[in-house]
């Protein structure tokens, strides 16, 4: 073992030493790699992400997403009667939640104005079932789960710091949300986000106007496995109350279920596809720049064949030239590894940007132990696929004729016709790697692109939400906005403009 490991060390040596001698046929390979190992990288780091890496919570994988679904397809929001039947029924969750799908703008009016906020509804222990906290306070109570119950609320760490002072007095103040005013009764860890962004969550109130009604599907369901029991089997129990409750409400339940999901695959499908095609794109293109970088030592070969053709007379074997080329490879590989970790620590944030993975809260990638891995592997699986068949073919020479050439750089016809085969197969693959590339990147686009329907250019949004005793009337409301437009439209440059109660696409 001592001996393999002297030997790998000295012909590592020895490739620095070749490699210094011609350090510009070094540069071109080294950068060709790096630019392949630095995006697949990045690519893989926001894939762990989605697809591997737990959610920060406690046993995650028993975590679940209950979506509704109509004659099979999924809808997927479920009406509040559902949900507490669902939850009072089944005897295999230890808790089942609901959450809005999304949270509301509203403003809470202060001393010095009013301000903007998240607001997001849920059931009074969706914390409880996702197993966190509040660092200061508590969460909700049941009787605030209930219609006419207390109103509180509990608010974001970076509202409490932004906003409200950042200090423990805060427990207790009174928010004018709106025309409510909770009490504040809990402060949420630092960096807590779950499916939607909040500043502040409010409890859900069962038998509330809103919440009565078996036709409105508004809420999203979040429950927990109880310990050892099976997705398949709080799947078949869910089945059975999804029968009984289509004979019991026809109307409204006729062909509708529910369908249990993993709570990371629901948070990760909508991007899941956008990363495969991207992975799929930037493997290509690694793969592209092995057989030029292949290509590449192939040339230089050539030009040293006089040279192993003098080790082979002095006694070195083919399996020693083999090992020695390798080991020039590998340092290639190894340099462009390193470059490569600096080019994906640079384009974290444009893979972020392609793809968002705003459904698992991520603001920047990870390159920890498993994507340290990866590109550790990488190195070694590029080096391997760009090394080997230079090598073989470098150390193949034919010693005694390579010696009576000298320095000559004339070759036999077979030898011109052989490196010009491979020359034109190299070329081949790599245009149809590149238009594969191409492909799959215009996949990308049109996953990303969303025709709206409508012209987007220098359109430009804002949201107003009104509060206080001077709106309280639906008549006050609308000579406000009416104010509010007549004054945009006599900004200079501004065309036209007008109200709407949700955006397009986004509501």
């Amino acid at each position: 073992m001592g001996g393999r490991v002297r030997n790998l060390v000295s012909d590592i040596g020895k490739a620095l030493v070749a490699m210094r001698r011609r350090p510009g046929a070094v540069v071109v390979p080294v950068l060709t790699m790096a630019i392949g190992i630095g995006a697949s990288t990045a690519i893989f780091s926001a894939l762990y992400v989605a697809l591997f890496r737990a959610l920060p919570y406690p046993e995650p994988d028993r975590l679940v997403v209950g979506r509704a679904t109509f004659s099979g397809e999924i809808n997927p929001w479920a009406s509040a009667p559902d949900f507490y039947d669902y939850r009072e029924r089944n005897s295999l969750l230890s808790s089942l939640s609901a959450y809005a799908p999304g949270s509301r703008r509203m403003t809470v009016a202060g001393a010095s104005g009013g301000e903007s906020v998240l607001v997001n509804p849920v059931s009074w222990d969706l914390f409880r079932t996702l197993g966190v906290g509040p660092v200061l306070g508590r969460s909700f109570n049941a009787d605030e789960g209930e219609n006419g119950g207390p109103a509180v609320a509990v608010v974001s760490y970076g509202y409490w710091q932004r906003s409200l002072g950042g200090a423990n007095a805060v427990l207790g103040q009174t928010l004018a949300l709106g025309t409510t005013k909770p009490v504040i009764v809990g402060v949420m860890p630092r960096g807590f986000r779950f499916a939607v962004d909040a500043d502040v969550w409010i409890p859900m109130q069962r038998n509330a106007q809103a919440n009565a009604v078996r036709h409105f599907h508004n809420w999203m369901l979040l429950g927990r496995l109880k310990p050892g029991v099976t997705l398949t089997q709080a799947q078949q129990q869910i089945d059975r109350i999804s029968l009984q409750l289509q004979r019991e409400y026809p109307d409204s339940n006729k062909d509708k279920a529910l369908l249990l999901t993993p709570l990371q695959a629901v948070l990760s499908e909508d991007d899941r596809p956008s990363l495969y095609v991207l992975m799929a794109a930037v493997g290509v293109l690694l793969l592209v720049a092995c057989a030029d970088v292949a290509g590449l030592l192939l040339s230089r070969g050539a030009a040293r064949r006089t040279e192993i053709a003098i080790r082979s007379a002095l006694g070195a074997t083919r399996g020693d030239l083999v090992r020695q080329l390798l080991a020039e490879s590998l340092v290639v590989a190894i340099a462009a590894g390193g470059l490569g970790l600096i080019i994906a620590i640079w384009m974290r944030s444009a893979v972020l940007r392609f793809v968002p993975l705003e459904g698992l809260g991520v603001t920047e990638l990870p390159l920890g132990g498993p994507v340290l891995l990866f590109a550790l592997g990488t190195v070694v699986l590029t080096s391997a696929l760009f090394g080997v068949t230079p090598a073989l073919l470098g150390a193949r020479g034919w010693a005694a004729g390579d010696l009576k050439s000298g320095g000559r750089t004339t070759e036999t016809r077979s030898r011109a016709l052989f490196r010009q085969g491979l020359v034109a197969t190299q070329v081949a693959m790599s245009v149809v790697l590149l238009v594969a590339a191409a492909l799959l990147g215009r996949s990308l686009m049109r996953l990303g692109w969303v025709d709206p329907g409508f012209d987007t250019a220098n359109l430009l949004t804002a949201q107003l939400q009104v509060s206080g005793d001077a709106y309280q009337d639906p008549a006050s409301r609308v000579r406000f906005f009416r104010g509010i437009l007549d004054d945009a439209r006599a900004i200079p440059g501004v065309k036209a403009a007008t109200a709407v109660s949700g955006l397009p696409i986004l509501d």
